[in-house]
């Protein structure tokens, strides 16, 4: 079996983040983003996600913490070579940002261990040259 370095970097983790103008209010400086994440599991073990943390900042270089368990309510089972991927929704006080984190997983044995999630830019289109 690999140790928990091997797994942790057969686990990769990519986001994705896309303006929704229609829920946002420019006027109220709300800006909302939708986020497709996707998992996959690459080692040759099952993994269980049990939590998020979440590094969410803004074009002024504000932070904000999200951190909890599971994501969307869930704390999914990902198989050998399985994926999971799930949406999830991210307000800004600016045009643009990003995110980034790393969730904990443990595996069959209770071992935990976390996957980073690497930096992905939250971005209102034609608003960066």
């Amino acid at each position: 079996m690999k140790n928990n370095h091997q797994i942790l970097e057969s686990i990769k983790i990519k986001g994705d983040g896309c303006f929704l103008p229609h829920m946002s209010s420019l006027k109220k400086s709300i800006y909302l983003f939708k986020y497709d994440i996707i998992i996959d599991n690459n080692s040759d073990i099952e993994v269980k996600l049990l939590s998020r943390y979440w590094i969410i900042k803004d074009a002024n270089n504000n932070k904000e913490i999200v951190e909890g368990k599971g994501v969307v309510g869930k704390q999914p089972l990902l198989k050998v070579d399985d994926s999971y991927q799930y949406t999830s929704f991210c307000p800004l006080k600016t045009s643009f940002g990003s995110m980034k984190g790393f969730y904990t997983f443990c595996d069959k044995n209770g071992v935990k261990f976390i996957s980073e999630i690497p930096e992905f830019s939250l971005v209102v289109p034609d608003d960066i040259n």
